[in-house]
């Protein structure tokens, strides 16, 4: 019981409808049904991923590489024909292979050469021109499903205004929780009426560009969307944006800590 009181619900009222749960659109078709039942074959994944590092380890003989790459483009080309009903010629099946040869032998040389001295070049906050910066993140814990969601609120100064993180339940992937989480975030800020320009920063692009645009289908995640544009509806001068993890640290910790948390804080 105290698992299913936990099962976050829409915003919005509207009645319940079919969804199709092994479609990131949650809409049923032919292929997506076929799709699920060949997914149930008995598979070797382990068996391949240890083959590909076996590959990739050894120094293996030119012909021999092209031969292995030649075979991954055939099996490439069989699926495109199975699931996609897209035919190639022999011709382009050679072409991608020794394409994606040159890629592999580009990247050992990459790793060979690679110098752990050099310093990364990471994006930091920045404060806005104006206003204020709404900075939220979420984090999906994939062993118990539950969300947790960090924000910070910051001047035009850099200086911090308020700050907030929470639990918000059950959810089945990452995506839907970072969705989860920017709708926790507008329904936040819509109670605390912040009188100033805002932009509302996030590092899930797909998040960001589904904001974007209309989503037609029954997904979960299309619902979280449209809960989240019907809140931003009634908050005034509110943009969305998109930043790097690496300017999004101070809510990425948040959220990760409220996991040894309980309840709400502000």
């Amino acid at each position: 019981m105290c698992a299913i009181q936990q099962i976050p619900l829409s915003v919005i009222d509207h009645e319940d409808s079919w969804m199709w749960k092994f479609d990131s659109k949650g809409i049923y078709t032919l292929k997506s049904g076929y799709k699920y039942q060949y997914n149930q074959l008995p598979r070797a994944p382990a068996l391949t991923k240890d083959l590909w590092r076996y590959v990739w380890k050894l120094e293996l003989p030119a012909k021999v590489q092209k031969a292995i790459m030649i075979a991954w483009e055939i099996w490439n080309a069989r699926n495109g024909i199975v699931w996609k009903q897209k035919h190639v010629v022999p011709y382009t099946i050679l072409q991608k292979a020794q394409h994606f040869l040159q890629e592999w032998q580009l990247a050992r040389v990459s790793m060979v050469s690679y110098d752990p001295n050099t310093v990364p070049i990471v994006i930091k906050w920045q404060p806005p021109n104006a206003g204020l910066k709404c900075n939220v993140d979420a984090c999906f814990d994939a062993a118990t499903g539950l969300v947790h969601v960090g924000l910070v609120i910051r001047d035009s100064n850099g200086q911090f205004v308020e700050g907030m993180c929470k639990s918000l339940g059950y959810v089945q992937n990452s995506l839907n929780a970072e969705a989860m989480g920017v709708r926790e975030a507008l329904s936040w800020v819509k109670g605390r009426l912040f009188n100033m320009p805002m932009v509302m920063e996030m590092d899930c692009l797909m998040v960001k560009q589904a904001l974007d645009r209309i989503l037609h289908d029954n997904s979960y995640f299309a619902g979280l969307i449209h809960d989240c544009k019907f809140l931003v509806r009634d908050i005034a001068s509110l943009y969305f944006s998109f930043v790097k993890k690496s300017a999004n640290q101070v809510t990425h910790m948040l959220a990760r800590a409220t996991g040894s948390m309980s309840g709400l804080a502000e």
